[in-house]
């Protein structure tokens, strides 16, 4: 269709809205909720809560070691060759050890793991993207001081920001879970419960994003908890 415009309006448009200009803000609103939600939905909820302990034992430890010696292994050399401060370092090492929760899905599916293992994997990677969103949140903040952005670290508004994440987000998710499994159970055709459930995926992410919540730990607790209330 592009080809039938005008030169220069055909180069405006293509210049404003490729995924080279798309800010990456808004190519993560647009493709991580249904991803995380599509992985969650498919776990399955009894035995996810059953381990739930194990899980976020596993998210904590895992992720913060992996942290600091990823970090300890990168200072001298980024600090070397970029002259990277040590926030920075931080900052990008948090950046580089998230796991991708849906490629995990796929090789544990594609190999036939034992489900016992894929529900504390699955589990663990889909928890980590909410911790790896709220480090990075925390340690933006701390660069943010180092370069003279603001003031100081506001230690209530950090206190804040981790209630929202570790207790609130998760009760937005199951709260909107409780309310979209109650809707769809009313509607009769497929197309009506899948569309709303899509809808409902995104004004969950936004929802907690807003609320300076961990949008992917909403998500992941709002699919687990739609899929509890199947059965």
């Amino acid at each position: 269709m592009i080809k039938f415009l005008p030169a220069d309006v055909a180069g405006n448009l293509k210049g404003r809205y490729s995924w080279v200009s798309m800010h990456p803000q808004t190519l993560m609103t647009v493709m991580l909720p249904p991803l995380l939600f599509e992985s969650s939905f498919k776990m399955n909820s009894h035995m996810f809560f059953a381990r739930l302990r194990l899980i976020v034992c596993l998210t904590t430890v895992v992720y913060f070691i992996t942290l600091v010696v990823a970090s300890a292994f990168m200072i001298p050399v980024l600090a070397q060759t970029q002259k990277f401060s040590t926030s920075t370092v931080f900052l990008f090492t948090a950046i580089l050890i998230a796991t991708d929760a849906v490629a995990v899905t796929a090789i544990l599916e594609q190999y036939g793991a034992p489900y016992s293992l894929r529900i504390l994997i699955e589990g663990e990677s889909l928890l980590n993207d909410g911790l790896a969103l709220t480090t990075y949140r925390f340690l933006v903040h701390i660069l943010e001081v180092e370069m003279g952005k603001i003031d100081e670290i506001l230690f209530s508004q950090q206190f804040f920001s981790l209630f929202m994440n570790v207790f609130a987000s998760p009760l937005i998710g199951a709260v909107g879970a409780k309310v979209v499994a109650w809707i769809i159970s009313k509607l009769k055709e497929n197309k009506k419960r899948q569309a709303y459930i899509l809808v409902s995926v995104y004004g969950i992410f936004i929802l907690c994003d807003k609320c300076s919540g961990s949008p992917a730990l909403g998500i992941v607790v709002f699919g687990i908890m739609l899929n509890s209330y199947r059965y």
